[in-house]
């Protein structure tokens, strides 16, 4: 691609014309066809969060005084004199970025160099401390939540969120995964409910993955599809044009309990809403550390403790890798798969071998 930015430009310059380069840039450049197709799918190569959060920090880079192309030295200085103001994780994703950046842009990658590579582990070594994660969603908590669903002030806001709520969790389902479904991608059968995600965070070839959920017989209550059903069968408000199948599947409700309308289309909630859905429940219940991600940790720790076989639930959750997996599965088996327990009862066997024959 032509107009590569040289170290000299200024840093106005730098961030239009570097991120206009990279197939991050969500801004219009000048283009001829050929280039304009580069640009498309080494843009669909990337997730749209991964690359949103990858133009997000390339911008945070140029504003804090970084420059693209960048050199070793000159990123060691920005990564010292921002050590304290990034955590390690974010200089990590920063890294990440600017590599992603550099091999497109056609320039040799700093973040390789041995330099850059050390310094990274020294600010970790300084600034590190453990990674914060959502608080996981207990069942009990999450029964805690649909009884205060029960007593929304309006019908259509009860079964949308016990809906929410409950598909979030049995389905497993990523935050964005929720978010972006519509009407068309559920289908109640009589055995229970499959939910089409044409794609996803591991699935960006577009394959689609379809994610099965059982119809719980034991308890409406917590019946996922019965909550569902209910859902989407209910009605368009009085003067509303009725449901299309790309509608969206869990739609934004005014404090009113009234639907939002943009353009004579209904609007479905938002990843941060979303998030702040999720937060408003648990915070009524004193429960911190919470978001959108909590119900999916949730479900795959109180999985793993009720017995769930490893695959089935790596299945559920769409996961590729067995590591992704484990995060969850340590805390929930940081009890019962412990050593100590072995020696409790080799223990106590000695203790009773020792006592007295009446």
């Amino acid at each position: 691609m032509n107009n590569r930015p040289t170290e000299n430009a200024s840093i106005e310059e730098q961030e239009r014309d570097s991120l206009a380069l990279s197939p991050l840039a969500e801004s219009a450049v000048s283009l001829n066809e050929s280039e304009r197709a580069i640009d498309k799918y080494l843009s669909a190569a990337l997730s749209g969060n991964t690359r949103r959060t990858y133009t997000s920090m390339l911008r945070s880079y140029v504003a804090r005084g970084g420059r693209l192309p960048s050199s070793p030295d000159h990123l060691c200085h920005v990564l010292a004199t921002t050590a304290e103001a990034l955590s390690p994780d974010s200089q990590t994703v920063l890294m990440s970025a600017i590599s992603k950046w550099h091999s497109l842009a056609g320039f040799q990658d700093p973040t390789n160099d041995e330099r850059v590579k050390l310094l990274l582990k020294g600010v970790r070594n300084t600034h590190g401390r453990a990674k914060r994660k959502a608080h996981p969603i207990t069942p009990n908590e999450l029964n805690m939540m649909l009884v205060l669903a029960n007593q929304a002030s309006c019908q259509r806001r009860a079964l949308r969120d016990r809906a929410l709520l409950l598909l979030s969790y049995f389905g497993n389902l990523r935050p964005n995964d929720v978010v972006t479904r519509s009407r068309r991608d559920v289908v109640i059968e009589s055995r229970g409910m499959k939910l089409l995600i044409p794609e996803s965070k591991t699935d960006q070839a577009h394959a689609g993955q379809c994610v099965y959920i059982p119809r719980n017989d034991d308890s409406e209550q917590w019946c996922p599809v019965a909550a569902l059903d209910a859902w989407i069968a209910l009605p368009p408000e009085v003067g509303s044009p009725p449901w299309r199948d790309e509608d969206p599947l869990f739609l934004q409700i005014t404090r009113w309990g009234r639907l939002v309308w943009d353009e004579g289309r209904v609007q479905g909630i938002s990843e941060k809403a979303f998030n702040e859905f999720a937060q408003g429940y648990a915070r009524k219940l004193g429960i911190r550390n919470v978001s959108g991600h909590s119900f999916r940790r949730g479900f795959t720790t109180a999985g793993i403790e009720a017995g769930s076989k490893f695959s089935h639930v790596k299945r559920q959750g769409r996961w590729v890798s067995d590591s992704s997996v484990s995060e969850y599965i340590e805390p929930a088996t940081g009890y019962t798969r412990n050593a100590c327990v072995a020696l409790y009862i080799a223990m106590v066997r000695s203790e009773n071998d020792g006592l007295p024959q009446g």
